[in-house]
Protein backbone atom coordinates (compact mmCIF):
# COMPACT_ATOMS: atom_id res chain seq x y z
CA UNK A 1 0.00 0.00 0.00
CA UNK A 2 2.86 2.51 1.01
CA UNK A 3 4.92 1.80 -2.16
CA UNK A 4 1.80 2.24 -4.16
CA UNK A 5 1.13 5.78 -2.62
CA UNK A 6 4.46 6.57 -3.13
CA UNK A 7 4.70 5.73 -6.64
CA UNK A 8 1.32 7.63 -6.79
CA UNK A 9 2.47 10.92 -5.80
CA UNK A 10 5.98 10.79 -7.80
CA UNK A 11 4.20 10.10 -11.24
CA UNK A 12 1.94 13.31 -9.76
CA UNK A 13 5.17 15.42 -8.65
CA UNK A 14 6.45 14.38 -12.55
CA UNK A 15 3.22 15.73 -13.73
CA UNK A 16 3.32 19.11 -11.50
CA UNK A 17 7.26 19.22 -12.54
CA UNK A 18 5.62 19.28 -16.26
CA UNK A 19 2.96 22.03 -15.59
CA UNK A 20 5.65 24.41 -14.57
CA UNK A 21 7.74 24.03 -17.66
CA UNK A 22 7.98 26.18 -20.61
CA UNK A 23 5.29 25.39 -23.33
CA UNK A 24 3.68 22.79 -20.46
CA UNK A 25 0.10 22.91 -21.86
CA UNK A 26 1.36 21.35 -25.03
CA UNK A 27 4.31 19.09 -23.93
CA UNK A 28 2.11 17.67 -20.90
CA UNK A 29 -0.76 16.49 -23.67
CA UNK A 30 2.03 14.68 -26.36
CA UNK A 31 3.40 12.95 -23.03
CA UNK A 32 0.00 12.02 -21.97
CA UNK A 33 -0.33 11.10 -25.41
CA UNK A 34 2.49 8.74 -25.77
CA UNK A 35 2.27 7.58 -22.70
CA UNK A 36 -1.40 6.07 -22.29
CA UNK A 37 -3.52 5.85 -25.20
CA UNK A 38 -3.04 2.71 -26.78
CA UNK A 39 -1.94 3.14 -30.70
CA UNK A 40 -4.77 1.78 -33.55
CA UNK A 41 -3.78 -1.75 -34.85
CA UNK A 42 -0.99 -0.99 -37.34
CA UNK A 43 -1.52 -1.83 -41.04
CA UNK A 44 0.71 -4.67 -43.04
CA UNK A 45 2.78 -3.51 -45.82
CA UNK A 46 0.38 -5.40 -48.17
CA UNK A 47 -2.50 -3.42 -46.79
CA UNK A 48 -0.23 -0.07 -46.99
CA UNK A 49 1.19 -0.56 -50.30
CA UNK A 50 -2.01 -2.11 -51.61
CA UNK A 51 -4.15 0.92 -50.12
CA UNK A 52 -2.10 3.85 -51.30
CA UNK A 53 -1.51 2.32 -54.89
CA UNK A 54 -5.27 2.23 -55.36
CA UNK A 55 -5.93 5.82 -53.90
CA UNK A 56 -2.74 6.83 -56.97
CA UNK A 57 -0.54 8.18 -54.62
CA UNK A 58 2.21 9.12 -56.76
CA UNK A 59 4.99 6.65 -56.17
CA UNK A 60 7.72 8.86 -54.75
CA UNK A 61 5.43 9.67 -52.29
CA UNK A 62 3.90 6.47 -51.63
CA UNK A 63 7.60 4.99 -50.85
CA UNK A 64 8.07 7.84 -47.63
CA UNK A 65 4.48 7.40 -46.64
CA UNK A 66 4.77 3.57 -46.75
CA UNK A 67 8.03 3.25 -44.24
CA UNK A 68 6.19 6.34 -41.71
CA UNK A 69 3.10 4.20 -41.64
CA UNK A 70 5.26 1.00 -41.25
CA UNK A 71 7.55 2.83 -38.63
CA UNK A 72 10.77 2.61 -39.90
CA UNK A 73 13.55 4.65 -38.34
CA UNK A 74 13.47 7.92 -39.75
CA UNK A 75 16.02 10.66 -40.70
CA UNK A 76 16.15 13.87 -38.71
CA UNK A 77 17.39 16.59 -39.65
CA UNK A 78 20.69 16.18 -37.39
CA UNK A 79 21.45 13.68 -39.47
CA UNK A 80 20.78 10.55 -37.14
CA UNK A 81 17.92 8.03 -37.69
CA UNK A 82 14.51 8.16 -35.28
CA UNK A 83 12.47 5.34 -34.09
CA UNK A 84 9.30 7.28 -34.34
CA UNK A 85 6.72 6.43 -31.58
CA UNK A 86 3.58 4.25 -32.11
CA UNK A 87 1.26 7.22 -31.37
CA UNK A 88 2.15 10.52 -33.91
CA UNK A 89 0.68 10.68 -37.24
CA UNK A 90 -2.41 9.80 -38.89
CA UNK A 91 -3.78 6.34 -40.03
CA UNK A 92 -3.67 5.60 -43.38
CA UNK A 93 -7.31 5.99 -43.92
CA UNK A 94 -7.20 9.46 -42.57
CA UNK A 95 -4.47 10.38 -44.87
CA UNK A 96 -6.58 8.88 -47.84
CA UNK A 97 -9.18 11.48 -47.20
CA UNK A 98 -6.71 14.18 -47.25
CA UNK A 99 -5.57 13.03 -50.41
CA UNK A 100 -8.84 12.46 -52.05
CA UNK A 101 -10.06 16.00 -50.38
CA UNK A 102 -6.89 17.37 -52.29
CA UNK A 103 -7.11 16.13 -55.44
CA UNK A 104 -11.19 16.92 -55.84
CA UNK A 105 -11.52 20.27 -54.18
CA UNK A 106 -8.08 21.32 -55.94
CA UNK A 107 -6.98 23.93 -53.27
CA UNK A 108 -4.31 26.68 -54.35
CA UNK A 109 -3.41 27.08 -50.61
CA UNK A 110 -3.63 24.36 -47.96
CA UNK A 111 -2.41 24.98 -44.26
CA UNK A 112 -2.11 22.35 -41.55
CA UNK A 113 -1.27 22.67 -37.26
CA UNK A 114 0.72 20.04 -36.21
CA UNK A 115 3.68 18.88 -38.40
CA UNK A 116 5.90 16.32 -36.02
CA UNK A 117 6.23 13.08 -38.36
CA UNK A 118 5.12 14.69 -41.51
CA UNK A 119 2.88 12.10 -42.28
CA UNK A 120 -0.23 14.14 -43.13
CA UNK A 121 2.16 17.00 -44.88
CA UNK A 122 2.83 13.60 -47.05
CA UNK A 123 -0.88 13.20 -48.21
CA UNK A 124 -1.23 16.82 -48.60
CA UNK A 125 1.69 17.55 -51.13
CA UNK A 126 1.27 14.10 -53.10
CA UNK A 127 -2.20 15.70 -53.74
CA UNK A 128 -1.05 19.25 -54.34
CA UNK A 129 1.88 17.20 -56.98
CA UNK A 130 -0.80 15.24 -58.73
CA UNK A 131 -2.91 18.39 -58.92
CA UNK A 132 0.21 20.10 -60.49
CA UNK A 133 0.24 22.90 -58.47
CA UNK A 134 -0.41 24.75 -55.00
CA UNK A 135 1.27 25.14 -52.08
CA UNK A 136 1.24 23.69 -48.54
CA UNK A 137 1.79 25.32 -44.82
CA UNK A 138 2.81 23.81 -41.62
CA UNK A 139 2.53 25.23 -38.17
CA UNK A 140 4.85 23.38 -35.29
CA UNK A 141 6.96 25.22 -32.53
CA UNK A 142 8.36 21.29 -31.27
CA UNK A 143 9.36 20.24 -35.06
CA UNK A 144 12.89 19.71 -33.96
CA UNK A 145 12.81 19.52 -30.19
CA UNK A 146 10.22 16.94 -29.87
CA UNK A 147 10.00 15.39 -33.42
CA UNK A 148 13.59 15.74 -34.37
CA UNK A 149 12.63 17.56 -37.59
CA UNK A 150 11.46 14.10 -39.45
CA UNK A 151 8.80 15.80 -41.25
CA UNK A 152 11.24 18.63 -42.49
CA UNK A 153 13.39 16.11 -43.95
CA UNK A 154 10.58 14.35 -45.86
CA UNK A 155 9.67 17.34 -47.22
CA UNK A 156 12.74 17.25 -48.88
CA UNK A 157 12.86 13.40 -49.66
CA UNK A 158 9.90 13.86 -52.15
CA UNK A 159 11.64 17.33 -53.44
CA UNK A 160 8.59 19.47 -52.76
CA UNK A 161 10.71 22.37 -50.91
CA UNK A 162 9.21 24.97 -53.17
CA UNK A 163 5.70 24.20 -52.48
CA UNK A 164 5.77 23.99 -48.73
CA UNK A 165 6.74 26.58 -45.94
CA UNK A 166 7.36 25.73 -42.47
CA UNK A 167 6.28 28.44 -39.26
CA UNK A 168 8.12 26.79 -36.01
CA UNK A 169 6.27 28.89 -33.73
CA UNK A 170 3.18 28.20 -31.80
CA UNK A 171 -0.32 27.74 -34.18
CA UNK A 172 -1.81 31.01 -32.37
CA UNK A 173 1.09 33.44 -33.05
CA UNK A 174 1.37 31.97 -36.48
CA UNK A 175 -2.41 32.06 -37.46
CA UNK A 176 -3.13 35.30 -36.39
CA UNK A 177 -0.05 36.68 -38.40
CA UNK A 178 -1.17 34.95 -41.40
CA UNK A 179 -5.20 36.41 -40.75
CA UNK A 180 -2.89 40.01 -40.09
CA UNK A 181 -1.69 39.36 -43.59
CA UNK A 182 -4.64 38.66 -45.31
CA UNK A 183 -3.81 35.50 -46.37
CA UNK A 184 -6.52 32.90 -47.04
CA UNK A 185 -6.78 29.15 -47.53
CA UNK A 186 -8.91 26.35 -49.37
CA UNK A 187 -8.08 23.08 -46.66
CA UNK A 188 -6.96 23.85 -43.54
CA UNK A 189 -6.19 20.77 -41.01
CA UNK A 190 -6.39 21.16 -37.25
CA UNK A 191 -4.10 18.52 -35.48
CA UNK A 192 -2.06 20.29 -32.88
CA UNK A 193 -2.45 20.11 -29.31
CA UNK A 194 -5.61 18.05 -28.49
CA UNK A 195 -6.35 20.37 -25.11
CA UNK A 196 -9.99 22.16 -25.86
CA UNK A 197 -9.30 25.72 -25.41
CA UNK A 198 -6.00 25.21 -27.55
CA UNK A 199 -7.65 23.48 -30.31
CA UNK A 200 -10.71 25.67 -29.79
CA UNK A 201 -8.52 28.74 -30.16
CA UNK A 202 -6.72 27.10 -33.29
CA UNK A 203 -10.33 26.72 -34.96
CA UNK A 204 -11.22 30.95 -34.19
CA UNK A 205 -8.05 31.28 -35.72
CA UNK A 206 -8.14 29.51 -38.51
CA UNK A 207 -12.01 30.91 -39.04
CA UNK A 208 -10.16 34.27 -39.78
CA UNK A 209 -8.09 32.91 -42.68
CA UNK A 210 -10.94 30.47 -44.29
CA UNK A 211 -13.40 31.78 -46.95
CA UNK A 212 -16.47 31.12 -48.25
CA UNK A 213 -16.11 27.68 -49.90
CA UNK A 214 -12.69 27.02 -47.47
CA UNK A 215 -12.66 23.72 -45.57
CA UNK A 216 -11.41 22.93 -42.18
CA UNK A 217 -10.76 19.64 -40.60
CA UNK A 218 -10.51 18.92 -37.49
CA UNK A 219 -8.71 15.22 -36.66
CA UNK A 220 -9.58 13.16 -33.89
CA UNK A 221 -13.09 13.42 -33.15
CA UNK A 222 -12.65 10.37 -30.82
CA UNK A 223 -11.24 12.59 -27.46
CA UNK A 224 -13.80 14.67 -26.07
CA UNK A 225 -11.78 18.43 -26.39
CA UNK A 226 -12.58 18.20 -30.59
CA UNK A 227 -15.97 16.66 -30.24
CA UNK A 228 -17.21 19.55 -27.74
CA UNK A 229 -15.69 22.20 -30.97
CA UNK A 230 -17.59 20.01 -33.45
CA UNK A 231 -20.76 20.35 -31.23
CA UNK A 232 -20.41 23.99 -31.09
CA UNK A 233 -19.77 24.35 -34.85
CA UNK A 234 -22.55 22.65 -35.20
CA UNK A 235 -24.88 24.46 -32.95
CA UNK A 236 -23.77 27.79 -32.75
CA UNK A 237 -21.46 28.27 -36.42
CA UNK A 238 -24.31 27.95 -39.08
CA UNK A 239 -22.27 29.77 -41.74
CA UNK A 240 -20.80 26.00 -41.54
CA UNK A 241 -22.02 23.07 -43.31
CA UNK A 242 -20.47 19.45 -42.20
CA UNK A 243 -19.89 17.37 -45.13
CA UNK A 244 -18.91 14.01 -45.00
CA UNK A 245 -16.12 12.15 -44.32
CA UNK A 246 -14.57 8.92 -45.00
CA UNK A 247 -13.32 8.61 -41.85
CA UNK A 248 -15.22 8.41 -38.28
CA UNK A 249 -11.61 9.88 -37.23
CA UNK A 250 -12.28 13.70 -39.21
CA UNK A 251 -14.59 16.08 -39.01
CA UNK A 252 -15.34 17.85 -41.73
CA UNK A 253 -17.19 21.28 -41.74
CA UNK A 254 -17.01 23.98 -45.56
CA UNK A 255 -17.61 27.50 -44.67
CA UNK A 256 -20.99 27.80 -46.57
CA UNK A 257 -22.20 31.41 -45.51
CA UNK A 258 -21.54 34.41 -43.60
CA UNK A 259 -21.53 34.60 -39.46
CA UNK A 260 -25.02 36.44 -38.96
CA UNK A 261 -25.04 35.61 -35.07
CA UNK A 262 -26.33 38.54 -33.43
CA UNK A 263 -23.54 40.09 -30.75
CA UNK A 264 -25.73 37.93 -27.59
CA UNK A 265 -26.05 34.73 -29.57
CA UNK A 266 -25.46 31.55 -27.74
CA UNK A 267 -26.31 27.87 -28.33
CA UNK A 268 -25.36 25.27 -25.67
CA UNK A 269 -23.42 22.97 -26.74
Amino acid sequence: MKRSVFLSLNAFWALVALGVAIDAPERIAIYLQSRFIKPPPVATDTEIQSGLATAGIPKEFATVIASLHRGDPQRGTDGKMHKPDSITGIPMRDGLQIYDMVRRVKPKKTLEVGLAYGVSTMYFLAGLKANGFGSHIAIDPFEESDWKGIGLVKVQEVQMQKSFSFMPERSHTALARLADQKQTFDVMFIDGAHLYDIAFADFVLADAICPKDCYILLHDTWMNSVQRIVSFIEKNRLDYTRRESSTANIAMFQKTGQDKRLWDHFEAF
